[in-house]
């Protein structure tokens, strides 16, 4: 019982945590401070490494820097969309 309660006020703080990441990416984003690419990393592989289970940091910063230049790339150049 005691090792249930510790592991929802657990989820508590990791929901917490992403919350208040994403706000920052918005009020970043709003403010256009920063650049796209940077934000998105900065924020994203917390994020990222709070939702997953995953213990090596590195691996998360990796898919997310991978698929930030992804994405980045598809609106740029063969949507032609400015991001930013």
């Amino acid at each position: 019982m005691k090792n249930q309660k510790k592991m929802q006020e657990g989820r508590f703080v990791q929901f917490m945590g992403i919350l208040l990441l994403l706000f920052l990416y918005a009020i970043l984003w709003d403010n256009h401070i920063g650049h796209f690419i940077l934000n998105t990393i900065i924020v994203f592989s917390p994020v990222c490494w709070l939702m997953s289970d995953e213990k090596e940091w590195w691996k998360t910063a990796l898919y997310i820097t991978c698929l930030t230049f992804f994405i980045y790339a598809l609106f740029v150049f063969v949507l032609k969309v400015r991001i930013w």
